[in-house]
């Protein structure tokens, strides 16, 4: 039998895989998330609109060539940021909507693709074209990912979700500390 080896298929899509420039923002996600439990956000709320506008400023190349690209990971960024800071400034007087589709994240993450592919078919054909294609295109794409998304959040995550909860988070008995075990035991 021969010995086993990477195909140089799957070579080729770990390299690109974990050489990716988007592991960074995956990593910056990371960092974020640690961060945010240490930190307070709110005086950071103004990233919010510095993100969209370098987002904008990329997306219609109005910098330099090179710095499209960059530019869309750092607006990325900082319009997680500034988002992170809005929820902190205003806690408890967000929109129930938001909750929702924050609950269902990783759901609409997960489904977006499966629903952006035969969506895209459909939006082709609008008989529209340029920025208003555009406009118009991206709006229905992400109201249909979001309501997809929050359906099978809904249908799907939230039921497996509590069913593993009441299968495993059961209360562990306490062990004694050795001090009280001492004590049981009469030693």
């Amino acid at each position: 039998m021969p010995p086993l080896r990477a195909s140089p298929t799957f070579a080729r899509f770990s390299l690109v895989t974990y050489t990716s420039p988007f592991l960074l923002l995956f990593v910056a996600g990371i960092g974020l998330a640690l961060a945010w439990r240490r930190f307070d956000f709110a005086p950071l709320i103004g990233c919010l609109p510095l993100g969209i506008v370098l987002l904008v400023l990329a997306a219609l190349k109005l910098v330099p060539a090179g710095w499209v690209v960059p530019l869309f990971y750092v607006s990325a960024i900082l319009t997680v940021v500034g988002t992170l800071g809005a929820e902190r400034r205003f806690v408890g007087r967000g929109l129930p909507l938001f909750g929702q589709i924050g609950d269902a994240s990783y759901s609409i993450y997960l489904s977006h693709t499966l629903v952006l592919i035969p969506l895209v078919t459909v939006l082709r054909k609008l008989l529209l074209q340029g920025w208003a294609q555009f406009l118009v295109a991206s709006t229905i794409a992400v109201v249909v990912c979001a309501v997809i998304g929050i359906w099978i959040y809904r249908l799907v995550e939230r039921p497996m979700l509590k069913a593993m909860r009441r299968r495993f988070d059961r209360p562990v008995a306490k062990r004694p500390t050795p001090e009280i075990a001492t004590a049981q035991s009469g030693v």
